[in-house]
């Protein structure tokens, strides 16, 4: 699953292109020791901007990206909407196994 969601965060990111260029915003707050955010700010090739922001978490082995929010829209919390119904009705581990198998896929 987590292949799956590395795979769609850099789809997403590549769409951008080579054109646009990235601005790394100041730290909001107080310093989190275990979770924080980066916020960004893709600038567009038409002169726009699109705020992304990654979520990391503190783990044993550093700090892990767990989540992307682009324009407020987090790709976690959409995909576990998506998949919730199935893997209620199913299970986690059948649901993983379709996703892998790649009998189903999660909307764009």
């Amino acid at each position: 699953m987590s292949n799956l969601l590395v795979n769609r965060y850099s789809e997403g990111l590549l769409y951008f292109g080579s054109e646009a260029s990235l601005r790394v915003l100041p730290q909001r707050g107080e310093l989190n020791e275990k979770l924080t955010r980066v916020r960004t700010r893709v600038i567009l090739p038409n002169g726009g901007e699109a705020p992304v922001d990654y979520a990391f978490h503190k783990t044993p082995d550093g700090w892990k990206a767990f989540d992307v929010i682009v324009e407020g829209i987090s790709y976690i919390t959409t995909y576990r909407n998506q998949i919730m119904p199935d893997v209620q009705a199913n299970g986690i581990d059948r649901v993983i196994a379709r996703l892998n198998s790649g009998q189903l896929e999660l909307a764009e």
